[in-house]
């Protein structure tokens, strides 16, 4: 166990690198994208369209909603993107090395997560919040993110080995996904009509817990243990499908 795990860790940091080599900032982006994102979007609604949204609680601003729900947006599909690429980007090494391909997608994965996690765990300081059920709360929600990506990407990583165009399919789908979400609106704003169709969408609900402990202090035990229960779901029919995919990979890398 610790010596996969230290192949992880060891897989992790070289994807880190990768990605950020060469930048005169470095690893300094991997704080910084999300912040811009939020006050682009933030400048974009709240100063030029002067779109003024009911977040429910008068002490919380658009400002903060963004940078919750971006912060989200941007390593959950980061993850996935990075991750459904992962296996035919190291495909050398897979051929050369008896190595467990499950490792480099757990890696990749795990890049753009940590970002995010990383981001949103900094907020609990800046939210004051110090209470020990609503911060095992979002430890939780935290794992139950991370195995819902990680359950995707182990598909998407197996079928992009056979399906070249996937890649640009999941980026023009997460395009679509962007605004079925409550991201850059409120739920509350959403029309009555159109409602149902946003409840059907995983992500939605793998997302507002987090909105719930950091913005509103509050929390669904029964909401939070549904999307635990979902994405061990969803991360066991992930890993079945790579290892019953992964044994043709040898044949088409």
């Amino acid at each position: 166990m610790i010596r996969i795990l230290k192949q992880i860790i060891f897989l992790t940091k070289n994807e880190i690198k990768k990605i950020y080599i060469g930048s005169y900032f470095g690893t300094v982006w991997f704080f910084l994208n999300p912040i811009i994102y939020s006050l682009i979007y933030y400048f974009l609604f709240d100063k030029i369209i002067s779109i003024k949204f009911n977040l429910g609680k008068e002490n919380i601003s658009y400002f903060e909603y963004l940078i919750v729900g971006l912060i989200l947006w941007n390593s959950f599909t980061m993850s996935i993107l990075r991750a459904s690429i992962s296996i035919l980007e190291n495909s050398y090494i897979l051929k050369k090395v008896l190595f467990p391909p499950e490792y480099i997608v757990i890696s990749y994965s795990l890049v753009y997560y940590l970002q995010g996690i990383i981001f949103l765990s900094s907020l609990i300081f800046f939210f004051k919040i110090f209470s020990i059920t609503l911060i095992s709360a979002y430890i939780i929600s935290s794992i139950t993110l991370f195995l819902f990506i990680l359950g995707i990407s182990f598909i998407l990583s197996a079928l992009t080995v056979y399906i070249r165009d996937l890649v640009h399919l999941i980026s023009n789908l997460f395009n679509f996904l962007f605004y079925t979400v409550p991201i850059i609106y409120p739920y509350k704003h959403v029309p009555n009509s159109i409602k149902a169709f946003i409840k059907l969408n995983p992500i939605f609900h793998i997302f507002k817990p987090f909105y719930d402990i950091l913005l509103y202090k509050s929390i669904e035990m029964t909401v939070i243990f549904f999307n635990l229960f979902i994405s061990i779901l969803f991360f066991f029919l992930g890993f079945m499908i790579f290892r019953k995919l992964k044994e043709g990979f040898y044949d088409v890398l």
